[in-house]
């Protein structure tokens, strides 16, 4: 033990251990107890997934934070993520996102463990990180309208029938105006009290 007593102690965290499809985000958080190295410090991450199947997750690159190299691959039957922490960091993040897909397979898990390396010493109390995926089934929408012709002055009601309860976050419809005789705006107007389950309105989008 002597001769690794000047090598950093690597542990790592995360902010939520439950995310969902096409949701928010997970920050995975790994801390040393001293900073990395001249050239940065390397580290594997081991990632099981139980189902086997590729695409559940992606790397949300725009969150990672003190990375300088990333790579992934399969290493003596075992997939491995290769992370190299930035020279004279002490913490870095890199971010995973669940994807979205058109599977009924309900809630999945994978998780992240910190192998050992020459380079560094794990924490022992921070080995492994098991987060669930939540599925979320995307709803089918269909739309019509309970009037095809209308004159002025009269309320024109638009329907939307969904397959499936919207999900919890809600579910943003975006409907464009194929064909527009008259392309300029005021012929009709939104009406909020005629509208029922709906929460929100942003704006008119016109092209």
């Amino acid at each position: 033990m002597s001769q690794n007593s000047n090598l950093p102690v690597v542990s790592f965290n995360a902010d939520k251990t439950v995310i969902s499809e096409g949701g928010e985000a997970q920050l995975i958080t790994f801390n040393l107890s001293e900073p990395a190295p001249n050239g940065g410090l390397a580290i594997k991450l081991r990632i099981d997934d139980p189902d086997g199947e590729p695409g559940d997750t992606d790397n949300a690159l725009e969150l990672f934070s003190n990375i300088i190299d990333f790579g992934d691959g399969v290493e003596n039957g075992v997939f491995v993520a290769n992370i190299t922490i930035a020279e004279g960091a002490t913490e870095a993040t890199i971010g995973i996102k669940a994807l979205t897909d058109d599977k009924v397979e309900g809630d999945e898990t994978y998780s992240l463990t910190l192998l050992e390396n020459e380079n560094y010493i794990v924490d022992s109390a921070s080995t492994t990180i098991t987060t669930t995926i939540e599925e979320v089934v995307i709803p089918t929408v269909s739309f019509f309208s309970e009037t095809v012709l209308s004159t002025e002055g009269d309320l024109l009601a638009r329907n939307f029938s969904l397959d499936r309860p919207v999900p919890e976050a809600g579910l943003t419809v975006n409907v464009a105006i194929t064909q527009n005789t008259e392309p300029q705006p005021g012929d009709t107007r939104f009406n909020f009290e005629a509208s029922s389950g709906y929460y929100f309105r942003r704006r008119w989008l016109q092209h």
